[in-house]
């Protein structure tokens, strides 16, 4: 039980250490936070990495409108280089709840995020690398009306 609470405690303050596997062992390397975390933003839950980018979710951060933080290593340090946010991002949308990268492509999953008729059925924002920098580039959503089928 002692160990589930640290465990619980070390996602609710923010913190992600990141490991390098060995043979039969990880170690800790560094331990990386939002620099603009609060208590209770979940950061690093979800976590993806492609190479020497990395993407992590904070989905109860600002009001629970969410965010996701990239994180570069170089030198064998990461370091964090760009908070993502969805351009039209609203309370409650959990921004965050899923990441996903490969190469110039983060996907960020917001399961509460608005369709163009209100309804809260969720979505994923494309983000992709332009001159350094990523940049919202597509909102996929359902578009219905969230009205049954019959």
């Amino acid at each position: 039980m002692k160990k589930l609470h640290a465990l619980v405690m070390a996602i609710l303050v923010m913190a992600m250490s990141v490991a390098v596997a060995s043979a039969a062992t990880r170690t800790e390397q560094q331990k990386v936070l939002a620099s603009d975390g609060a208590f209770g933003d979940v950061f690093g839950f979800p976590m993806a990495q492609d190479g020497n980018t990395a993407v992590f979710g904070a989905r109860f951060s600002s009001r629970f409108q969410g965010a996701a933080y990239v994180f570069e290593r170089m030198g064998g340090q990461w370091t964090e280089k760009q908070k993502l946010t969805a351009s039209d991002g609203t309370p409650f949308e959990f921004f965050g709840t899923s990441v996903a990268i490969r190469g110039n492509t983060i996907l960020v999953g917001a399961s509460n995020a608005f369709n163009a008729n209100r309804v809260g059925s969720g979505a994923v924002y494309v983000f992709e690398k332009v001159a350094g920098a990523w940049v919202e580039t597509q909102k996929l959503s359902d578009n219905t009306s969230g009205a049954a089928v019959n």
